[in-house]
């Protein structure tokens, strides 16, 4: 419920839904965050999920916080901890980007619902990311481990807003298509006829 619009959203903000442990890529974006600063200083990155493993001492959480000092990204890093699916949906109304730096995914449900509301997506090229979005139509695809070239694509869509126009228009058109529930129902019962 809802759609993106460029002129109600927090500039230079991304999105990311969850960053608790190794295979979900935060590691990366902070990673990246120096090089988006360099043009935009002002990039803030909010965090949604479990922020207690940075509490806790665990490993990754130590790993986490050593990156923010070294790469003196404090400023420029929110961890909302966990959002209910409104906060959520608010998050992604407002936000320039969504960003997905998993290094491991399925289909993510967070990208669908990212394009289902028109907000522009910026996701690592793993597993089941290129079947639901293609790289320069529905957003930007970026090798997962390359941190440049998520900077540049990032950066792209806070210097292009007809890009991050086209993006959230083809995300939308995408999206309806792909989780219309009526289509998705009958492929589902066409299987099991099949079966």
């Amino acid at each position: 419920d809802g759609v993106w619009d460029i002129n109600k959203i927090k500039r230079n903000s991304i999105f990311v839904s969850q960053g608790n442990y190794p295979v979900k890529g935060l590691h990366i974006l902070i990673a990246a965050l120096p090089m988006i600063k360099t043009k935009f200083p002002n990039v803030m990155v909010y965090i949604a999920g479990d922020k207690n493993y940075l509490k806790m001492n665990t490993a990754y959480g130590r790993f986490i916080n050593r990156r923010i000092k070294k790469f003196r990204v404090e400023k420029n890093i929110i961890f909302l901890g966990y959002q209910t699916a409104e906060e959520i949906r608010q998050r992604l109304l407002e936000s320039h980007i969504m960003l997905m730096p998993s290094l491991i995914e399925n289909s993510p449900n967070s990208v669908g619902e990212a394009m289902l509301l028109g907000t522009p997506v910026v996701a690592a090229n793993v597993g089941g990311i290129p079947s639901i979005m293609h790289d320069g139509s529905e957003g930007y695809l970026y090798s997962c481990m390359n941190t440049g070239e998520l900077a540049t694509k990032v950066c792209r869509i806070f210097q292009h807003d007809n890009l991050a126009l086209r993006f959230s228009r083809n995300g939308r058109k995408t999206a309806d298509s792909l989780y219309y529930c009526e289509n998705n129902a009958e492929q589902l019962l066409n299987i099991y006829d099949q079966l």
